[in-house]
């Protein structure tokens, strides 16, 4: 996987639609870590990534090693469902948080 693409890298716009869709689920990723959010923004924040990554599907773009690791998990890992792959980001994370928790209490 190459690394993540930056604002200044698009060139087309194709890149320019991965980029955003890519943005999109940083946004979400971001929001899933929060312990507090109103809820109502965040269903709205996942309908509009999972709007893109349906998009980037159906207009059947080309994303892989391209820089955009989260649309590569969401569309080859999670087959294409922002929903399941935000859950599993998050139990991931507490996971992670759990671990490093119990191994700083030996």
């Amino acid at each position: 996987m190459n690394m993540i693409i930056g604002a200044h890298q698009v060139h087309s716009i194709e890149d320019a639609f991965l980029y955003l869709a890519e943005c999109q689920l940083a946004t979400v990723q971001t929001m899933a870590g929060k312990k507090s959010i109103p809820k109502a923004e965040y269903r709205r924040q996942v309908s509009i990534a999972q709007h893109f990554v349906d998009w980037v599907s159906d207009f059947k773009l080309s994303y892989n090693d391209r820089g955009f690791p989260r649309l590569e998990i969401v569309l080859d890992r999670y087959k294409h469902a922002v929903h399941d792959w935000k859950k599993a980001s998050v139990e991931a994370r507490r996971d992670r948080k759990s671990t490093r928790l119990n191994s700083s209490h030996l």
